[in-house]
């Protein structure tokens, strides 16, 4: 079973039938990116089980892992959870609005929010079942808005936010080029 305690994550042997790492049940903490593969592998067994169901890892838990990378790689300050329309800040108060995509897919969307709101700085950020991430897209929210304008969808494809992305000058993005990409 996978577990919190107040010594950290921990997997017991009960887990032998369904295909996880259980070596690991001997410890009593796991790094991030071994808690996050651990999730991964979980949700390909249950699939295995039930071939009918996505149990696709989406949404809120999602976005704090790249809210996670965020603030534990790049150095941001994490804003209120009550904050509408940005995650974190720079250290020079830009404000940044974090999205996170498991899509690898050119064509696939990546939600940017229900609806169309404009962000001061955005960074997207891909995750990978081995528990690496590169970023899609680092800067100013105005180049979405321009590419979002006339659209229904408050969102743009894997394709398009890389595309973006190559016309933001370098004094515009937030993030070092050795900082996008890395292992959670």
């Amino acid at each position: 079973m996978l577990g919190v305690s107040g010594d950290g994550l921990y997997i017991s042997s009960e887990q032998e039938g369904l295909g996880l790492d259980c070596e690991m049940a001997s410890r009593t903490e796991m790094t991030p990116a071994e808690a996050l593969k651990q999730l991964y592998a979980a949700r390909n067994e249950l699939r295995r089980h039930f071939p009918s169901l996505p149990f696709t890892l989406d949404g809120r838990m999602i976005g704090d892992v790249g809210e996670a990378i965020a603030t534990t790689h790049w150095g941001l300050k994490q804003l209120p959870s009550n904050s509408k329309t940005h995650d974190v800040m720079t250290g020079t108060g830009i404000s940044v609005q974090i999205k996170t995509t498991q899509h690898i897919q050119n064509g696939k969307g990546v939600g940017l929010g229900l609806d169309k709101r404009s962000f001061e700085h955005l960074i997207v950020i891909q995750i990978h079942e081995d528990a690496t991430y590169n970023v899609l897209y680092d800067g100013p929210g105005s180049y979405i808005d321009k590419k979002r304008d006339g659209k229904k969808s408050a969102s743009l494809t894997v394709k398009q936010l890389r595309e973006l992305n190559e016309v933001v000058s370098a004094n515009e993005k937030i993030l070092d080029s050795n900082q996008l990409y890395g292992t959670l």
